[in-house]
């Protein structure tokens, strides 16, 4: 087996391939791009089986997209959680690389983050993009125009001036029958 870290950047990667002894067989850096990347874990994977592993980035996506297409485990990390990375006074791309190869090797690496397939993160992003509907009957009605509220006072026998029952009205514009007011709580214990 052999250990690939990744430190990815928007323009270029540094990477470090370790054997199963820890020792250093290769280095680099490439330019970040799916043909450049495929090229690099095809090579690497020719001997051995190849595990790569990446800091969580702007390109983690990309990345993962195109190791996992070319047949390679790519597992993603938070660089905070990884102390030799995180502590280090002498920081480095080819340190930070050589780090995250040394910490697969050794099982030493931080919980893995979840990086969801490309199917879903294109579900998700239709998701965020939707009108948010709001809740509740008044609010349908209101936002399709149907709703007025209207409101008259009159006066009851001592004289004093109270406040009638609100009336919905609809479009039509005859009465609809009045529903007593809910609280939230009342209407989320339904």
């Amino acid at each position: 087996m052999r250990y690939l870290g990744l430190d990815v950047h928007c323009g270029a990667t540094v990477w470090c391939l370790l054997d199963d002894a820890g020792e250093v067989v290769e280095r680099g850096k490439l330019p970040t791009t799916q043909a450049a990347l495929t090229e690099l874990v095809r090579r690497l994977s020719e001997d051995d089986e190849l595990l790569a592993e990446q800091e969580v980035g702007t390109m983690s996506y990309f990345v993962h997209d195109v190791l996992t297409a070319a047949g390679v485990k790519l597992l993603s990390f938070n660089a905070h959680q990884l102390r030799m990375i995180a502590s280090s006074r002498k920081k480095t791309d080819k340190r930070d690389a050589f780090w995250i190869a040394k910490a697969l090797q050794t099982g030493m690496t931080p919980h893995p983050v979840y990086v969801p397939s490309g199917q879903v993160r294109l579900l998700r992003q239709l998701l965020s993009e939707r009108e948010p509907e709001r809740s509740g009957p008044t609010s349908r009605l209101a936002s399709a125009g149907a709703l007025e509220i209207t409101s008259t006072t009159s006066a009851t026998r001592s004289g004093r001036p109270t406040e009638a029952p609100r009336r919905r009205v609809g479009s039509s514009g005859t009465p609809q029958r009045s529903r007593p007011t809910r609280s939230p709580r009342q209407l989320a214990g339904r």
